[in-house]
């Protein structure tokens, strides 16, 4: 089901609280992998809109810890995450 969710935050441009709500709850490699995918097609103003939402659910930021030292990722998801995770082991 997840990755149907993931699909149609996809379809639409935007990302949903729903993606990172599950995320946090259920911890599943293959949703986070598609996830961490799609992040790394984002650009524009999609890139501030998710960067919200990885601040709102920190637990699900740290998944995407990795995307952090990845350039070609946009510059708001990269410090998001880092911002959330910084402290988080």
């Amino acid at each position: 089901m997840m990755l149907w969710v993931l699909e149609a935050a996809r379809a639409a441009g935007t990302a949903d609280d729903l993606v990172c709500a599950w995320d946090e709850a259920h911890d599943q490699w293959s949703p986070q992998g598609a996830t961490l995918r799609w992040l790394r097609t984002l650009q524009g103003p999609a890139t501030a809109e998710v960067a919200g939402v990885l601040r709102r659910f920190p637990r699900s930021a740290r998944h995407y810890r990795d995307l952090t030292g990845e350039t070609s990722v946009g510059l708001t998801i990269r410090a998001a995450i880092h911002h959330v995770t910084s402290n988080q082991p």
